[in-house]
């Protein structure tokens, strides 16, 4: 799966790309074409983490894969060794369905797919429409979704530490859900757990008052990823790179919904 060449990556960025990659995908339903694959452009190196998906592929899979991946890295270079390039297959009950690989960016325009095929890459899953964000590094602090500009995540850290690779596991196994489940689907009640079933990410719909609306699989897909790229990982979107230390700590947070507290999440063991 890992190549033996010279080549290695910061582990912050396949860290990061992993599981903003995941949450890219786990956005498509799983009934829409693949005509265009989300990529991710690593903010170090400038190289792309790109599915490759074969035509029996779903993207429940791609998802599934990158969870898989992102449990071996851990396993094989705990954090914060550098992780050396790799190339993945995705293998199913049916054969192959893909492969996960680091490439070179294409030196075409990325905007407009260039034979139709399923594996042309796209998009990119660095985006600047997901998160601003104020108080970074603070204790506690507020996320300001453009995502969905409606969604505010107010988060508070505490003190209990966590060990990253079972954490890197629990934010990809999360997004597996996210994946599955329909994004406007209601009654959210999630536990993603590490492989160890150490560390869990936690996150359910509170009890809404007549008229208010309810939390949706969508909104807590995007507060989880907002968790992890800004305050575990400490990436700021606004400047495109890493302005803060790694923090794998317990966290707890809201979503604020139009005004409305409509759901929490926290991240312990």
């Amino acid at each position: 799966m890992f190549g033996r060449g010279e080549q290695s990556f910061d582990a912050r960025e396949i860290w990061l790309g992993l599981v903003v990659l995941s949450s890219n995908i786990a956005r498509f339903e799983q009934n829409e074409g693949m005509d265009r694959i989300p990529v991710f452009a690593l903010p170090l190196s400038k190289d792309w983490i790109c599915p490759l998906p074969r035509v029996h592929a779903t993207w429940y899979t791609l998802v599934w894969g990158l969870s898989t991946l992102g449990s071996q890295i851990s396993l094989n270079y705990a954090w914060p060794q550098r992780v050396p390039i790799f190339a993945a297959e995705i293998k199913g009950t049916a054969g192959a369905l893909g492969a996960i690989i680091i490439r070179n960016p294409e030196p075409v325009d990325t905007a407009t797919p260039s034979n139709g095929s399923n594996t042309d890459f796209v998009t990119t899953s660095r985006r600047r429409d997901e998160v601003m964000m104020t108080n970074l590094g603070a204790d506690q602090g507020i996320i300001y979704s453009v995502e969905n500009p409606d969604l505010v995540i107010r988060y508070r850290f505490f003190p209990e530490q966590l060990t990253p690779g079972p954490t890197l596991q629990a934010f990809l196994n999360a997004q597996t859900y996210f994946s599955w489940y329909d994004k406007s689907m209601r009654y959210v009640n999630m536990q993603a757990f590490s492989d160890d079933r150490r560390v869990r990410i936690n996150v359910h719909g509170v009890s809404s008052r007549l008229g208010q609306i309810e939390m949706t699989w969508g909104l807590a897909r995007i507060g989880v990823v907002a968790v992890w790229r800004a305050l575990v990982m400490g990436y700021s979107i606004q400047t495109e790179s890493f302005t803060e230390g790694q923090r794998f700590q317990s966290i707890t947070w809201t979503y604020q919904y139009k005004g409305f507290d409509v759901g929490q999440g926290s991240l312990s063991w």
